[in-house]
């Protein structure tokens, strides 16, 4: 696949001329509907969306258009019509010979995919709709969807929010990322690109008209006459299309099977679960799910364990037990963190979190035994080194497993190591008692565990 796909034009009868780009393989064709604003050409040279745009190359064909107004496509006085984003799609279909599709629809561009796919059912092989707002639909309709933690915004702070990314869009001082992307915003290489990326997709004006133009757009006569089999996916905190939009979608689409995600990126290209996401819309649209890639890497493996934890919880009551967890957790990151270590996940009352090197790794597990006795809780810890298979933000493998094993034979306040922990540790100053050989559930014969002696400085 060539790494910068060749920018197209077709002109439509009015004089316009629509910019797209097409690449990828197999039988196959993904047409992204235009979000509000784009470039077909600038989105590869930011190496996460990129990765993205080759990844879905790999599986099926894909098609991107910048809309009149946007991008490399032709200026515009006012912006268009839901209708003219229609006939322009189709039109870019028509000039690649596309007959029907599998439409993809991001934020905005998925009330383009809608309207298509209702509208036009034999050009809809399938809908996916990503990030999508639900223009038209009243407040009160989707308030009840909301979250209680999370309410849907007042319409006072959703024209805040816009005002603000005008006021600073394609500036140095653009902060738009913050609501973007919010998982990159600090990632200075990122914010220039972006920062380019909303020069070069429209101008302060252009952007401001497309905004004006959402207020006169209504998907709901489009909802119910969808027949094509659909994909709602949605970040759970989505600070620009609120979830509770993408939950009224699966709610009135016939047929409609919805996946939701824990995290915050509207731009979901920059998310760390972009290929958990991406290769959902390949399954779908393929009927095979992507084989995960496995990287692999050496490191010193940590597991904890809250002892007696349900007894605990059942002297203290639900909600004492919730506010101890939460310290527990608060505590053990900032522990893991100072010592170089990566918080993995919390496990209900434990963690695993994984070290480049085995002095950090014992550091933290003391400091952790030791922490965690004065909110009145007792915890075991497991140590073990070995190579790790690193799966989206999870990691596995044999490695992971011994560890876990080492930690289940520990008492409470107590540290317990690998005997291949316990060699790496040679030479230093960290002391161990031999506990002799052990077996570890699910695995071939005995190894020898070591007690870490906790107090040590």
């Amino acid at each position: 696949m060539d790494p910068l796909p060749q920018v197209r034009y077709v002109r439509r009868d009015d004089g316009v001329h629509i910019a797209y780009s097409r690449w990828g393989q197999g039988p196959n064709v993904a047409v992204y509907t235009p979000p509000l604003v784009s470039n077909v050409e600038l989105v590869w040279e930011s190496e996460q969306w990129a990765r993205v745009c080759r990844h879905g190359g790999e599986h099926h064909q894909v098609v991107m258009i910048d809309k009149r107004g946007s991008g490399l496509s032709d200026g515009v006085a006012e912006p268009p019509s839901l209708e003219v984003r229609v006939m322009d799609t189709l039109a870019v279909m028509d000039a690649e010979d596309i007959a029907t599709a599998h439409l993809i629809g991001q934020s905005e561009g998925a009330s383009i995919a809608s309207a298509i796919a209702a509208r036009f059912p034999e050009r809809a092989q399938s809908l996916t709709l990503i990030g999508s707002g639900a223009p038209g639909v009243a407040r009160d309709v989707l308030a009840p969807l909301a979250d209680d933690d999370d309410p849907l915004p007042s319409e006072a702070d959703q024209i805040e929010l816009w005002r603000s990314i005008l006021r600073s869009w394609g500036s140095p001082q653009s902060v738009n990322l913050d609501a973007f992307a919010p998982t990159v915003a600090g990632d200075v290489d990122i914010q220039r690109w972006y920062q380019r990326f909303e020069r070069h997709s429209a101008s302060p004006a252009a952007l401001r008209g497309f905004l004006r133009s959402l207020l006169e757009l209504d998907v709901r006569p489009f909802l119910t006459a969808i027949d094509a089999p659909t994909l709602i996916l949605h970040m759970r905190r989505d600070r620009i299309a609120h979830v509770a939009n993408a939950r009224y979608l699966h709610s009135v689409i016939p047929r409609s099977r919805y996946i939701e995600y824990d995290g915050d990126d509207h731009l979901w290209m920059f998310s760390p679960l972009w290929r958990e996401l991406q290769d959902d819309v390949i399954d779908f649209i393929t009927g095979a799910r992507p084989a995960e890639p496995i990287t692999t890497q050496f490191a010193i493996i940590l597991f904890s364990d809250i002892v007696d934890s349900t007894r605990h919880e059942a002297a203290v009551g639900d909600a004492a037990w919730s506010v101890l967890l939460d310290r527990h957790d608060e505590l053990a990151r900032t522990i893991v963190e100072r010592a170089a270590g990566r918080l993995v996940k919390q496990t209900g009352d434990g963690l695993l979190a994984v070290f480049p090197e085995p002095t950090g790794a014992a550091r933290a597990a003391r400091e952790l035994t030791t922490r965690v006795a004065e909110l009145d809780l007792r915890v075991r810890c497991g140590l073990h080194a070995g190579v790790i298979e690193l799966r989206h933000n999870d990691v596995t493998g044999i490695a992971v497993n011994i560890a876990a094993r080492v930690q289940s034979h520990a008492g409470a306040g107590q540290v317990l190591a690998s005997d291949t922990f316990r060699d790496l540790m040679l030479g230093s100053s960290t002391r161990f008692d031999d506990l002799g050989p052990h077996e570890l559930k699910g695995l071939d014969g005995n190894r020898r565990l070591y007690a870490l002696h906790t107090g040590q400085a």
